[in-house]
């Protein structure tokens, strides 16, 4: 019975407390001395405790719920003018970030919403810090940042300032007209709702930056392995229903070690960020660039293209990673273990994929720095090669070891030589003559193509001058060119100046292009054409229907000759849909007054069908394979006997 009468005792005592120390906080509100001038009007009939502490409620089980500070910052908006009886209410953030990309959030009677980007001017941050429990204006024209106001008609503003550890984060205002009243009343509630956002404000921050500690690494600013995992599992979910692949390349720094026991942890990681910012830079807007360990990073590539671009990548990463890190005047370097595994080649889940890229690079680690490794053997057998490929052909440009042969095209109707095609041959050292199908494409991943280019038009035009000095030259010359050189703003001008530079008249020169390149990059690429065409050169679409050929586009572009892709000629003498397109490209070319140009003849059926149908021109095996010069010079002696005898 005692216990029970001293706990009620308690109670009694502990609600005292309360109520006087609620009434303390109360009286101890001081407010500006503008304040104590306002008349004192009755609340709002409509306020009833009851409804506020309900809305206050709604409010902390917000904050308390993580609901995120933009939904709090909704609830003020829509809710705060049922309790204080303004115009306009606004929030504006004081730094950068605070409340996203929009400064200043204001809202109407009406319900309408206004985002705009103006900062809280440094007067206003002066009154706000010697005036913590609020400040009223009146006169706010000399403020860029309330202007806002001004637009609405508003007369009068009460400014909450809203603190986060001790310092201003954010403002509330409350916008009145000219015949408003407040009461004492309402000012303590508005600094109540104040008191509330700071709340939410805090709570935010320190959402966001657990948030950031889980998800982030603090020395790269980069994704961490979680991240990664979460970001894995959607980019797979994805590639399933797109029905494409996802690569996971396991990235370790070797010597990365020996960096941080030679020159320190502050070296080790600049370095590290170094690396993140590197590979980052290099990667499309789509990738996924990550820090898993102390010295490893991973790259996750959604919609990889095949092993030919991972390769790229993955030696382009290499490259990067072995160029030289700076760090108080002293260089330090480093090599790159990369192990690559593939969506769904290798694996169809998160943990697997990472597992396999994971034991690959140990797998390359142990071999050796700076390469590269597939999970899966045959890609890791093509990009091997491929790789070796383009060693090598560095290799061999600077040594020589690719040469040109010659490959005669002669007129149908009487058999005699009209020109003639350059063909780049690759003489490897151990594995024989390599065929341009082979390495062209490996030469167009880097800019060995310029080189290559470069390469095989001074050779050929020095050979076709030689032979206008004998008086056996045909009368044209046909080069192919590369999309990439004939992408680059000086290729024109520059393959001009060779003709000059050689001794050869433009209009004795064919440059072969391929209609792929004509559709992608029409606007550079045709202009280059048209002024070439212009100087006499003529311009041949090589390949022509292993694109997207069509009547619309083909009428457009700047072009002498079509050249029809020994595909269809293979099935000329047929009677195939084939040998019909055949049929179609010979009359599309005439109606537009073009010449016609058949490549891979090999049969005599294949040559009396192209009679037929009018083709003007044709190369192959029938004729003559590609010839080296003194051969081809011989073919020339021969043509002109059998041609001169008929």
């Amino acid at each position: 019975m005692l216990s029970l009468l001293f706990l009620l005792l308690l109670v009694v005592v502990m609600a005292t407390i309360a109520y006087f120390y609620k009434t303390y906080l109360i009286n101890t509100i001081t407010l500006p001395k503008q304040l104590n001038a306002l008349k004192s009007v009755d609340l709002p009939h409509h306020l009833h405790d009851t409804h506020m502490l309900s809305f206050l409620n709604e409010i902390d089980c917000a904050i308390l719920s993580n609901a995120g500070l933009e939904h709090v910052l909704d609830m003020f908006l829509s809710h705060l003018k049922e309790f204080i009886p303004c115009d306009h209410i606004a929030v504006t953030q004081v730094d950068i970030g605070t409340l996203g990309t929009s400064n200043m959030q204001l809202a109407t009677q009406e319900g309408k919403r206004h985002a705009y980007t103006s900062l809280l001017d440094d007067a206003l941050k002066k009154i706000l810090s010697e005036n913590p429990n609020g400040f009223y204006l009146e006169k706010y024209d000399e403020y860029p940042s309330l202007k806002p106001f001004s637009d609405f008609g508003t007369a009068k503003i009460l400014m909450m300032p809203v603190y986060r550890d001790a310092e201003l984060a954010t403002v509330l205002y409350f916008g009145f007209a000219k015949e408003a009243q407040l009461t004492e009343e309402v000012l303590r509630i508005a600094r109540y709702f104040a008191d509330r956002l700071g709340v939410a404000l805090t709570s935010a921050v320190r959402a966001k930056s657990l948030y950031y500690q889980e998800n982030f690494d603090d020395v790269t600013l980069l994704p961490n392995r979680r991240f990664c995992r979460n970001y894995l599992a959607k980019e797979i979910m994805r590639a399933q229903r797109l029905e494409i692949e996802v690569a996971v390349l396991y990235i370790s720094l070797d010597g990365f070690k020996k960096v941080n026991e030679a020159a320190g942890y502050a070296a080790g990681d600049k370095i590290l960020k170094e690396v993140g910012q590197r590979i980052s830079a290099n990667m499309r807007q789509i990738d996924y660039v990550a820090r898993f360990a102390d010295n490893e990073f991973a790259v996750i590539l959604s919609d990889t293209a095949g092993v030919k671009n991972l390769s790229k990548v993955a030696e382009k990463l290499i490259e990067l990673i072995a160029q030289a890190f700076t760090y108080d005047d002293h260089q330090y370097f480093l090599n790159a273990s990369i192990g690559i595994a593939v969506y769904p080649t290798d694996a169809t889940t998160v943990d697997l994929l990472l597992q396999y890229a994971d034991t690959t690079m140990t797998r390359v680690k142990a071999t050796g720095h700076g390469k590269f490794k597939f999970h899966h053997a045959e890609m890791n057998s093509s990009a091997m090669h491929r790789l070796a490929l383009d060693r090598d052909l560095r290799l061999g440009l600077n040594k020589n070891e690719l040469f040109l042969q010659y490959q005669p095209q002669v007129n149908l109707r009487n058999g005699k030589l009209v020109g003639v095609e350059a063909l780049v041959r690759w003489q490897h050292p151990t594995k024989g003559v390599i065929p341009p199908v082979e390495f062209i494409s490996i030469a167009e991943e880097s800019d060995l193509i310029l080189q290559l280019g470069t390469y095989v038009r001074k050779t050929a035009c020095k050979q076709y001058r030689l032979w206008q000095d004998a008086g056996v030259a045909p009368a044209k010359m046909a080069l192919n060119v590369s999309s990439k050189e004939l992408v680059r703003d000086t290729f024109a001008e520059d393959f001009l100046a060779l003709l000059v530079e050689v001794g050869i008249q433009p209009s004795s020169i064919e440059l072969e292009i391929t209609e792929s390149l004509l559709l992608s990059s029409a606007g550079q690429v045709n202009t280059s054409l048209e002024y070439l065409r212009k100087q006499g050169v003529c311009i041949a679409i090589d390949d022509f229907g292993t694109g997207y050929s069509s009547l619309s586009y083909l009428a457009k572009l700047p072009f002498d000759v079509l050249k029809i892709d020994r595909a269809f000629v293979n099935e000329a003498a047929k009677v195939t849909d084939k040998s019909e397109i055949v049929s179609v490209i010979v009359s599309l070319a005439h109606h537009l007054r073009k010449t016609v140009c058949a490549e891979g003849v090999e049969t005599d059926a294949q040559l009396e069908f192209l009679k037929d149908l009018g083709c003007e021109m044709a190369q192959g095996y029938l004729i003559s394979a590609p010839l080296s010069v003194a051969n081809f010079e011989l073919f020339l002696a021969n043509n002109k006997r059998t041609t001169s005898n008929e």
